[in-house]
């Protein structure tokens, strides 16, 4: 089966936890983010949430957080299975300077 660009962007951080996708449509998702911007004292957290279903609250499956410049900059999530659910991913700058990342969501 094929991926599927879901969402795309560049996203400039600003110091809060910005939302880059919410996406309902079933599948199995996966993050990627491109961290070849960041130099010594950036930190960025990204949060990937998830609903069991709409009657359920979002609430976070995956967790990763990046600092100072990155060796291997293109970063991976786990792979998320979504069924009559939700997910969303976001993307926050908790030290140093605002930035832009190149990310997309895909769907399979």
């Amino acid at each position: 089966m094929a991926w599927t660009e879901e969402a795309v962007g560049p996203t400039t951080t600003d110091g809060t936890e910005q939302t880059l996708a919410t996406k309902t449509t079933n599948g199995t998702y996966v993050f990627d983010i491109n961290t070849k911007n960041m130099v010594n004292n950036d930190t960025i957290e990204i949060r990937i949430k998830t609903k069991i279903d709409a009657s359920d609250s979002s609430d976070v499956a995956y967790f990763a957080t990046y600092a100072n410049v990155q060796a291997e900059p293109k970063k991976y999530s786990v792979a998320i299975p979504i069924a009559n659910g939700e997910i969303i991913v976001t993307l926050k700058r908790t030290s140093g300077t605002d930035r832009s990342y190149r990310w997309t969501l895909k769907r399979q």
